[in-house]
């Protein structure tokens, strides 16, 4: 089995049945759509795996040492990077992601790359999801995110901009569906 096969699997079975917040699909249609989004540009394969893996640690009963039982190195390496280091009891949401993005923002252009893609995922399911709630989150979801792209300065160039490019057009959906309310 390859690579992108094995964490796909591992990834599946690690979020069983989870779903996604507002639209209720399977959790793993998040993590394919951003392995998809990475292996179609070309992304190296470790790459690839840590895009379906990235929120195990986070997310999942799946430990650091689970992963380095089945996986290489620098797939660990990328998804310990990709993992939020803030916990819940750490104050404020406000404290809690500014201490992720001082993690991310330490970290490599590829794990910053990855962080883009998972942005570009997010973003666009929140804009494009006419939920209550995430009408309601969506303000303070995009104004993280700025700050986010802005502290990731190592990432990919043309990935970022496409983030930059999602950001954009998300504040204009949210925009536009607040006036309408």
């Amino acid at each position: 089995m390859n690579l992108i096969t094995k964490a796909r699997h591992f990834a599946i079975e690690a979020h069983g049945g989870q779903k996604r917040k507002y639209d209720g699909l399977p959790y793993w249609t998040h993590l394919r759509d951003v392995a998809f989004i990475l292996q179609e540009g070309g992304y190296f394969d470790f790459m690839v795996a840590a895009g379906w893996l990235h929120d195990a640690i986070e997310d999942t009963n799946v430990t650091e040492n689970d992963l380095r039982a089945e996986f290489p190195d620098e797939v660990v390496r990328l998804v310990v990077g990709l993992t939020d280091v803030s916990r819940p009891r750490e104050g404020n949401r406000a404290h809690r992601k500014a201490l992720d993005r001082a993690h991310l923002a330490g970290g490599c252009g590829r794990i910053q790359t990855i962080k883009c893609v998972d942005l570009i995922c997010n973003t666009r399911d929140i804009a494009f999801i006419d939920h209550p709630e995430a009408n309601s989150f969506a303000p303070t979801y995009l104004a993280e995110k700025r700050l986010l792209l802005d502290a990731m300065i190592k990432a990919e160039p043309a990935m970022k901009e496409r983030a930059w490019n999602v950001l954009f057009t998300a504040e204009r959906i949210i925009h536009s569906r607040t006036k309408e309310n």
